[in-house]
């Protein structure tokens, strides 16, 4: 439960994340926008401005004006040889960063014709302009002017300046003339609540989002911890159940057993026993999945106790063998030098790891199987592995080998009775006794089961 709590917390998270982000864009974007509506305006203020100062300029005679604008490819050489005008070059025009077409072109020419008849830019005018300008286009802003010479220093300020801020807008620095003697650059704040006006819907659709995917999200989790405690509720049952059905049954494997130790009939000693074996094997079932199946307290304790291990793994082995009274087993125990004859662990669950790893050797394999059980310490483990000459397990199904409920299954073999909980039981058992289990197999050949377990309980 609480991995679907930080999934859900992570989810969310980056959902805030995103939803930021995508405003974020949207508030640049507004803010692009604006940046270019006062570049605009500017500009036509400029225009404004030049127009007054050439209400007093117009020519003497109409027919006869001082301007005439031509392009040199439209002039015959002998004409460009009388040309007594001024010659602009484009490419040195556009250097001085005038507008690259023939209207702005045309405006500056005049800014310089206006600055030769002792008619130069009047910043006052300009900046009232601006204001105006702004005033009627909706804009609550404050505004200044610069005015900058050829170097691009600033020589003049005029409106009230304020301080830098990150919603504060500057224009382009723009040329008064042709000449690059004189710029102009408008700086501007407006109140971020005109952006944030325009962003209200794109904030509400954002939010209605999160909302809703958090509603969505608790839901979910609500479901998920309930799902969970009505799955608790009966995994309890199922335990109690599973816990209550050994009792009988050990009690009825005791009874058959003292019964067929009677019985001078063989064909009912026979019968006895084969019951005997159907039994202890509902009992191995029984075992498998209470291992599986843990209480809402946690895990069972773990009770060790010295083990004189070589006794230990041949009684169980003896009592394994017996279920299989048809198989001609070769059993050997081999022990390195290094290995200690008494080990410290957990006797209950050593006994069903072995059992299960044992009973699995005899189970999948011909009936000349040959068993060997090696005691060896390899990496400062101590390591049981059960060998075997059994069918061997074929390579596609290695990966899942040790899940809940999967068996092997090998249309050329005998069918085995079982569930699919024998190893995966063993699995969790070998990590309740701070080991873990590991295999290697090879179909025809055999398999190797190789129990680990911390090198402190030698």
């Amino acid at each position: 439960m609480k991995h679907s709590l930080y999934i859900a917390a992570i989810m969310l998270l980056v959902l805030i994340l995103s939803q930021g982000y995508w405003l974020y864009n949207i508030y640049n974007t507004e803010k692009y926008k604006t940046q270019e509506v006062l570049e605009e305006l500017f500009e036509e203020t400029i225009k404004q401005e030049m127009s007054k100062r050439m209400v007093s300029n117009k020519p003497k005679d109409p027919n006869n004006p001082k301007r005439i604008i031509r392009r040199a490819s439209d002039m015959t050489p002998e004409e460009r040889a009388k040309l007594k005008g001024d010659t602009i070059i484009w490419p040195q025009i556009k250097n001085r960063n005038l507008k690259d077409n023939y209207a702005d072109l045309l405006a500056q020419r005049m800014q310089d014709g206006l600055r030769n008849a002792n008619r130069p830019l009047k910043p006052n005018v300009l900046d009232s302009l601006f204001n105006k300008t702004l005033t009627d286009h909706n804009l609550q802003a404050i505004s200044y002017i610069e005015i900058s010479d050829s170097t691009r220093q600033t020589v003049n300020t005029v409106g009230k300046k304020f301080n830098l801020s990150f919603y504060k807008f500057q224009t382009e620095r723009l040329p008064i003339g042709t000449q690059g003697l004189q710029y102009v650059q408008a700086f501007v704040k407006l109140p971020l609540s005109g952006i944030f006006q325009r962003m209200l819907l794109a904030f509400i659709v954002s939010c209605l989002i999160i909302l809703t995917s958090a509603g969505c999200l608790y839901y979910l989790l609500r479901t998920i911890h309930k799902a969970h405690g009505q799955l608790r509720e009966r995994e309890v049952a199922v335990h109690s159940a599973i816990h209550d059905l050994k009792s009988p049954l050990n009690t009825a494997y005791a009874s058959m057993d003292f019964i067929a130790s009677l019985e001078k009939d063989s064909m009912k000693a026979t019968l006895l026993n084969t019951g005997k074996t159907q039994i202890r094997q509902l009992i191995e079932i029984i075992e498998s999945m209470l291992s599986l199946l843990k209480t809402p307290s946690g895990k069972a304790a773990s009770n060790k106790s010295s083990i004189e291990i070589a006794p230990f793994i041949e009684q169980i082995f003896q009592a394994i063998a017996k279920l299989y009274p048809q198989k001609n087993v070769a059993f050997q125990i081999e022990k390195s030098n290094d290995f200690p004859n008494i080990v410290h662990a957990d006797s209950v669950r050593l006994e069903r790891c072995l059992r299960n790893l044992l009973e699995n050797a005899l189970k999948y394999s011909n009936d000349d199987v040959q068993i060997t059980v090696n005691l060896a310490i390899p990496n400062n483990h101590l390591q049981i592995a059960i060998k075997d000459t059994g069918w061997g397990i074929p390579k596609k199904y290695q990966k899942k080998l040790g899940q809940q409920f999967f068996r092997v299954k090998q249309t050329d073999k005998p069918a085995q009775p079982g569930y699919g909980l024998g190893l995966s039981s063993v699995m969790l058992m070998a990590k309740e006794m701070g080991g873990f289990l590991n295999f290697r197999s090879e179909e025809g050949v055999g398999s190797t089961f190789f129990i680990n377990l911390p090198g402190e309980n030698a």
